[in-house]
């Protein structure tokens, strides 16, 4: 390859990446990337294959899941379920490195990184899906015994809940999730 049509080449993807940037900022989308100062490294994971939260700094409604693992099908399917966009939300971790091993350790780890998350962002409701991101948010990793009503963080109202990436033999919480979810619709004017 001459050199030419390497330019030519680098400057075409360089022309489509400021595309969908200029997209994604005028889509209200964004993604907010945490000081890194605030615990990332600290834990059994070593940080590099960080997942950050995405979604509208402005949001009234943040999704918090446990660690990055799965697709995002079915919490997609969940947001539209509830007449929410996946634009208009946040979703973020309580764990922002993939990977199940030592996930309860590294809550604390990451803690630092949500609370500065959710301090931005400022919602008025957050849906905490599963025990990791109930510990996170609440201290606790009992969510069977918290879900199905608001609690306090930070004067923010957290809805401990199932994630909603649960294996097929955990289908029957789908209604209890919904349930909840119904609860937190309600709370931000929105009918079920």
């Amino acid at each position: 390859m001459e050199i030419k049509d390497a330019l030519a080449e680098y400057n075409s993807i360089l022309n489509g990446l400021m595309e969908r940037l200029e997209y994604l900022a005028g889509s209200g989308v964004r993604h907010y990337a945490p000081s890194k100062a605030n615990g990332c490294g600290t834990c059994v994971h070593d940080g590099t294959d960080r997942v950050d939260g995405r979604g509208s700094l402005s949001a009234v409604l943040v999704f918090v899941k446990g660690a990055p693992m799965g697709g995002d099908a079915a919490i997609t399917r969940m947001i539209e379920a509830m007449k929410f966009r996946v634009e208009e939300v946040y979703i973020t971790h309580a764990v922002r490195c993939a990977g199940d091993e030592g996930v309860f350790e590294a809550v604390q780890s990451c803690k630092g990184l949500l609370e500065e998350e959710i301090k931005r962002i400022r919602p008025r409701a957050i849906a905490a899906l599963g025990p990791a991101a109930t510990e996170a948010l609440l201290g606790s990793p009992d969510m069977e015994r918290l879900r199905g009503r608001f609690h306090d963080y930070n004067g923010i109202k957290v809805m401990p809940t199932h994630d909603p990436d649960q294996p097929e033999e955990k289908r029957h919480l789908k209604r209890e999730t919904w349930a909840d979810m119904i609860l937190v619709m309600k709370e931000l004017g929105k009918t079920p």
